[in-house]
């Protein structure tokens, strides 16, 4: 089939969907279903095509259909203002059809942008460590240009030490991806369809990357490092780590990796307060202890009145279930997803012309729905077991709906037109999030799912304690009254909401990881060149303190050293960091690139962990002896 992941073993033509599916799909026009693909002609190209039927969607769309809508005293200006809003999105599908894909696209190359980051922080850190041993090794390389080694031989001798660096940390690398993509795998199991285990490619680019970071970030240190006079430094000379040139090399290496850090530490914040965000939206119903169980008797014969009846019957048995306190059903599930019903309402209002509210989304819903749901009744009543096919056609309005057409009157009583067919208004609800957790609430339409029975149908099952215990049963209950052939799915509200916002929990997590260990990294770095720099200043340390120099100012001298490094990473980091997480755009709910909370908490992450990192070699040169420094020079 066209679709990735998924193999179509019949194929029918689209008439016959009305002959095989009851009801039908495409009897209504208000079902978004069908996917159009075709074939370009030779030579063209997909921008050709956008721009071609981009002009015939303007042309039906916006100078043919907006502008008969403005001309009809009955116009709906909201829903011109969603219309004007709408757009034609034309993808290639020569590699099939695949909404994982389109989901994951930006996310992933997000991270993959922090992972370069992550590497280059990781890089800088290394050459600092080599740059700082280099410092140590001086007297060992003079020893060996005395005895006629030439300075390209220990060039090639120090950066063959760091290839043999990177194949180590290449192979840990391969062990740790298998890990991270079992986790990966679990954690997506309900949307992947491709697999994402290491391959030859992915190997070989990783092989490529490891290459090249040896390349750029080994070659410094070892042209730094035999850049000195060797017979100076055999005579006990000044060490040719001391020239400035060396100090400016690694404090800029420092200030480099702490503005890199800046850019992940702040970005991982803004990912993970986004996912607290979205976790805290009141979504105007009680998520908590409610099983959804997804209903569906394709694979039964039975007629839409007696699995109505069966349904009814299900639902009394599950109810007499221990720990169950409501039991009700719906066409479609809180957010949905997108999936549901459009349509198009006349509302007749006192004093004025009537309006036609178009594209209103449209749930059948079932007796003590909002009850179990836990959304308020506003004003008038519930579905109750007498809203049938029988019985006069009632609906229950939202609040959006009820201010946007009827003001601040209240609806309950009035009459709503579904083409010709008028619905008595016998409730109003409050709003409550129906399609996305991020969405605008829309207006809103409940009709009685006995008025209007469509399968298949999902049961809200509200409890006690965890709905997952009673999952098994509710399962084999409803094979018992409906079949063995029905397919019963069931998760918990929670896991179904969830499940809209994996990329964002995705996201989040690893950002968050990746951030915290480039912390480690940074701090773990930055603890070894102050370690190798006080070990360095021993004797000027010593003579500090033999002639006066306090033993706290000696901790000060150190700690003032490297948060002046650390500060200006922070300026020139911080500056980045907003520019960069700029284009997170749409993935980011409830605050933006420069929100104030989320770079005080990323500076003050970083000093912290600074001062941690610093902390031990500060209080080691405090307690260095004059005597014995002394002596050992």
């Amino acid at each position: 089939g066209a679709e990735v992941g998924k193999q179509t073993d019949v194929w029918v033509p689209l008439e016959s969907e009305r002959l095989i599916r009851r009801p039908s799909r495409t009897a209504s026009t208000g079902a978004k279903w069908v996917q159009i693909i075709g074939r370009l002609k030779p030579q063209s190209t997909i921008e050709q095509a956008t721009a071609e039927l981009s002009a015939l969607y303007r042309n039906s769309i916006v100078e043919n259909d907006i502008p008969e809508m403005l001309s009809s005293p009955s116009v709906d200006l909201a829903a011109v203002e969603r219309m004007k809003s709408w757009s034609l999105i034309i993808a290639p599908a020569g590699k099939g059809l695949n909404r994982t894909r389109q989901q994951y696209d930006k996310p992933l190359r997000i991270l993959m942008a922090i992972v370069g980051v992550l590497l280059l922080i990781a890089c800088t850190n290394v050459a600092h460590l080599l740059l700082a041993r280099g410092r140590t090794r001086e007297k060992e390389l003079a020893v060996r240009l005395s005895l006629g080694a030439g300075r390209s031989r220990l060039v090639r001798q120090l950066f063959t030490e760091s290839l043999l660096l990177v194949t180590a940390g290449g192979v840990l690398a391969v062990f740790v991806a298998y890990l991270l993509t079992s986790y990966l795998s679990g954690f997506l199991a309900n949307s992947l369809v491709l697999s994402i285990a290491p391959n030859p490619a992915t190997l070989g680019f990783t092989a490529v990357v490891a290459i090249v970071a040896a390349i750029l970030f080994g070659s410094l240190p070892a042209l730094r490092g035999t850049d000195f006079d060797f017979v100076t430094r055999l005579k006990g000379g000044t060490p040719g780590s001391a020239h400035p040139r060396n100090y400016q090399w690694s404090s800029g290496l420092i200030v480099a990796q702490v503005a890199l850090l800046m850019v992940l530490i702040l970005g991982g914040g803004l990912f993970l307060r986004t996912l607290h965000n979205l976790n805290s939206i009141d979504l105007g119903f009680d998520r908590s202890n409610l099983l959804l169980a997804f209903v569906d008797p394709f694979g039964t014969t039975h007629s839409p009145e007696k699995m109505m009846a069966l349904t009814s019957q299900l639902i009394e048995r599950v109810e007499s279930f221990p720990g169950v306190k409501a039991v009700s059903m719906t066409r479609f599930a809180p957010i949905s997803g997108g999936s549901g019903t459009n349509l198009d309402f006349r509302v007749n209002r006192s004093g004025a012309d009537p309006i036609l509210a178009r594209g209103v989304w449209v749930n059948n819903v079932g007796p003590r729905y909002f009850a179990t749901l836990g959304v308020p009744i506003i004003a008038g009543r519930e579905f109750s077991d007498w809203d049938s096919a029988s019985s006069t056609p009632v609906v229950i309005l939202n609040q959006t709906f009820a201010e946007r057409y009827f003001g601040n009157a209240s609806p309950v009583g009035k009459v709503i037109h579904l083409r010709d067919t008028p619905m008595e208004v016998v409730g109003l609800v409050r709003d409550s999030k129906y399609s996305e957790i991020r969405e605008t609430v829309e207006p809103g339409v409940y009709r009685p799912i006995y008025q209007q029975f469509n399968v298949p149908v999902q049961l809200l099952i509200r409890t006690e304690l965890n709905p997952a215990t009673i999952a098994a049963a509710v399962r084999a209950e409803a094979q018992s009254v409906i079949g063995r052939t029905v397919s019963v799915r069931e998760r918990t509200l929670e896991e179904h909401i969830g499940a809209t916002i994996v990329q964002e929990r995705l996201v989040a997590r690893l950002a968050a990881l990746f951030g915290a260990l480039a912390l480690v990294l940074a701090m773990i770095g930055l603890y070894g060149v102050l370690s190798n720099s006080v070990s360095r200043r021993t004797k000027e340390i010593g003579i500090r303190i033999a002639l006066g120099f306090d033993r706290r100012r000696a901790v000060s001298l150190v700690m003032h050293e490297v948060f002046l490094l650390v500060g200006a990473g922070i300026v020139v980091g911080l500056p980045l960091a907003v520019l960069v997480t700029g284009f997170l755009g749409k993935l980011l709910y409830g605050l933006t690139p420069d929100d104030p909370l989320n770079i005080l908490t990323a500076v003050g992450a970083l000093l912290l962990s600074t001062f941690a990192a610093a902390f031990v070699p500060a209080l080691r040169a405090s307690r260095v002896d004059p005597i014995v420094a002394l002596r050992n020079e």
